[in-house]
């Protein structure tokens, strides 16, 4: 009889959509905060609230059944119970058996599909995703495709009941995202406003490198002339637990072809803030090097960098370039959705790899 694959491979089990949700909503909220003042107060602010909602709104899964397709079928080990066991012969038995796959093809976003619906408890659909589509597996000793059609048209029924769910939720969600989104760049446009009302009744001239204090004259250099000015070819950020097998080595690689990097431990000086500096390499940097990592999912830091280079791109297009360590598409998509749709180099093909794909996009060192 057919057997589902015993590895641990369900659809709509790793988190609940409305707690998800409301974390995109927090990554709105923070993304309007990371977002340049001159942006905000220059821009219209219901063109800048649209642009947010469009980037942040949730594109339910539909699948494409009119394209299921079979993959070839594969043999695999099964292990069954021994039917007619003797006194010396105790416990299962592995035996030979074969393994259907069947493709479904999808569009929208890949992360609802590890999530349960909130109005949905304890959701049994087997399947998993693989790139964009949905693969449904089926293992048995005796191949039997009346079965299989049986237990397919079974399963998707299923997840055609919970993305229903889901639908409705994430419309919900969609429908209040640009009122939020509005609401969240009025509110920093009147805070920014006053603060520049402010500023210009004191009626003082303002010093540009605020977050430095000036040094005295037997002790200054030509740092700042040096770095007056200058433009970074990349920034790289990352988790501070990467630093040593991924960022450090990458940086070297990208420097040895000629590109101008701007990772923390090289750019940042004692007394230099930490705040200012990095905001400063944002600004100053032409693309931004992402190492998305476990580790990098659960820092509060690395992510702000993100949102600013999110913030980025809502003014200059394509900023942002993705590495993927330690990584599958599937937890990507579950945790960072709004860059699982981006093509991603892996650190798993070799950071000499990593190094070459970065480059063909900057192109020439020191050249926009």
């Amino acid at each position: 009889m057919a057997r589902v694959n015993p590895t641990d491979e369900w659809l709509f089990t790793k988190r609940c959509l409305g707690e998800w949700l409301a974390a995109r909503r927090s990554q709105l909220e923070e993304c309007v905060r990371a977002m340049p003042a001159q942006r905000i107060l220059e821009g219209d602010t219901s063109r800048v609230a649209a642009a947010l909602a469009q980037r942040f709104a949730v594109v339910t899964p539909k699948p494409q059944l009119d394209q299921q397709h079979q993959l070839p079928p594969t043999p695999v080990g099964l292990t069954v119970p021994r039917h007619f066991p003797h006194e010396h012969e105790e416990g299962p038995v592995t035996c030979e058996g074969t393994r259907f796959t069947v493709a479904i093809p999808f569009t929208g976003d890949a992360a609802v599909l590890a999530l349960e619906p909130s109005s949905l408890q304890f959701t049994q659909c087997h399947g998993a995703v693989r790139g964009a589509e949905i693969h449904l597996r089926y293992t048995m000793l005796e191949p039997d495709g009346a079965l299989i059609k049986q237990r397919l048209a079974r399963d998707l029924s299923e997840i055609t009941r919970v993305l229903a769910a889901s639908q409705a939720e994430c419309e919900a969600f969609n429908s209040s995202l640009e009122v939020d989104a509005h609401s969240l760049v009025v509110k920093r446009h009147a805070r920014l406003s006053a603060s520049v009302r402010a500023r210009d009744d004191l009626g003082l001239p303002v010093r540009q490198d605020a977050g430095r204090v000036s040094p005295h004259p037997d002790q200054a250099s030509d740092r700042s002339t040096r770095e007056e000015g200058r433009m970074w070819d990349v920034f790289i950020c990352h988790a501070s637990e990467d630093k040593d097998e991924v960022a450090r080595p990458l940086a070297r690689l990208l420097e040895s072809r000629g590109y101008r990097v701007w990772l923390d431990e090289q750019s940042l000086r004692l007394g230099d803030s930490l705040r200012q500096k990095i905001d400063e390499g944002l600004a100053r940097s032409r693309y931004g090097v992402v190492i998305l990592s476990p580790a990098f999912l659960e820092k509060e830091w690395p992510q702000r960098e993100l949102d600013g280079l999110f913030a980025r791109e809502l003014n200059s297009g394509k900023v942002i370039l993705p590495v993927w360590h330690e990584l599958n598409a599937e937890e990507v998509a579950a945790r960072v959705p709004t860059i699982a749709g981006r093509i991603a180099v892996r650190t798993s093909e070799g950071l000499e790899t990593v190094a070459r794909r970065i480059a063909d996009v900057l192109g020439n060192p020191g050249k926009p």
